[in-house]
C-alpha cells in the first residue's frame, strides 16, 4: 500500500463528505484521502487525457505544512504522454504564499492541446515545503470558477511511477469561446480586443491569441473572429438579436480607456 511506504509523510484528512459534481472539481477515483509531501515523491505529478483544445490554467490544491522552512516557490512541467519524460513543452515557475493549504494556479494560456491526448503535469521536483492533496473535492465548495470535471483517463505519479489508483486534487480550466481578456466572461469587452486588432497581424500583437483579437485561432483578425465572438456573446447573454459592431455603444463606452492605451502602444511601437 502506497500509505505503508517510508519515502513520504502523509496526513490523513477526516470527516470530508463527498458532494456530488454540481460544479467543478477534481477527478476522482474513490480511493483514499490523504496528504503526500511532494519532494519524498519526486518526480510527482498528474496525467490526464485532454477535452479541451485550448486551456487556461491547471489548478492543484497544495498544503503549506513545512511553513517555516524554504521558500514558496513551486514549479509547473507539462508533458505530453503519460510520464514525466523527455523536454516539456509548458514550463511555470511562480512563487506562492500559503500559510496552510489552498488551490494553486499555473496559468497556461496559450497552450494549445491536443483532443484526446494525454498529458502529464509535473508538480515540482525539488521543494520539500508542499504537500499535495489526493482525492479531495477542494474545488467544489463555493468556488464561482468554472472547471472540469470529466478529465478522466488520469493517474497519479509517484517517484515517477504510474499510481493507477491515485490522482492529486486537480482541475484543468478550459478557456472560454470568445473570451479575448480571459476572464471567464463573454461581453463587451471581448469584442473591443477584437475591434482594435482589426485587419493586424496576429503576430505583431503579443501575448498571442485571444488577446490579439483572433478568437478562432487562424492566424488572422478578421470579421470570423466577430462572429465567434457574436454567437458567444448572444449565448452568454440569452439574447434573440446578435448586437452588430455598430451598435455596440456600451462596450465601446466601457473600453475606451483599454482603446486609447492599446492605440498609443501600437503608435509608439510603430514610430520607433
Amino acid at each position: 500500500m502506497l500509505r505503508s511506504t517510508p519515502v513520504y509523510s502523509a496526513l490523513v484528512l477526516l470527516g470530508l463528505v463527498w458532494l456530488p459534481a454540481a460544479s467543478a472539481g477534481p477527478i476522482i477515483q474513490s480511493q483514499i484521502s490523504e496528504y503526500v509531501q511532494i519532494k519524498a515523491n519526486a518526480p510527482f505529478g498528474q496525467t490526464f487525457t485532454a477535452v479541451d483544445e485550448h486551456i487556461t490554467r491547471i489548478e492543484v490544491y497544495l498544503d503549506d505544512y513545512n511553513n517555516q522552512y524554504y521558500n514558496g516557490s513551486t514549479i509547473l512541467r507539462l508533458y505530453e504522454g503519460d510520464e514525466i519524460a523527455g523536454e516539456p513543452f509548458f514550463v511555470d515557475g511562480q512563487t506562492v504564499g500559503l500559510d496552510s493549504q489552498g488551490p494553486v494556479s499555473f496559468n497556461t494560456l496559450p497552450v494549445v492541446l491536443t483532443v484526446g491526448q494525454t498529458y502529464t503535469f509535473e508538480v515540482d521536483r525539488f521543494n520539500q515545503r508542499w504537500g499535495a492533496a489526493i482525492n479531495q473535492h477542494q474545488f467544489e465548495n463555493g468556488d464561482p470558477i468554472p472547471g472540469r470535471v470529466d478529465y478522466g483517463g488520469g493517474h497519479a505519479i509517484f517517484n515517477g511511477q504510474a499510481a493507477p489508483h491515485y490522482d492529486l486534487a486537480f482541475r484543468v480550466i478550459p478557456l472560454v469561446v470568445g473570451d479575448a481578456n480571459v476572464d471567464g466572461l463573454v461581453d463587451g469587452t471581448d469584442y473591443v480586443y477584437w475591434a482594435i486588432n482589426f485587419g493586424d497581424n496576429p503576430a505583431d500583437d503579443p501575448p498571442g491569441a485571444p488577446s490579439n483579437g483572433d478568437l478562432n485561432y487562424d492566424g488572422r483578425v478578421d470579421g470570423t473572429d466577430y462572429v465567434v465572438w457574436a454567437l458567444a456573446y448572444q449565448n452568454a447573454q440569452a439574447a434573440l438579436a446578435v448586437p452588430e459592431p455598430q451598435t455596440l455603444s456600451l462596450a465601446w463606452g466601457a473600453g475606451t480607456c483599454l482603446v486609447l492605451s492599446v492605440t498609443a502602444r501600437r503608435r509608439r511601437r510603430r514610430v520607433n
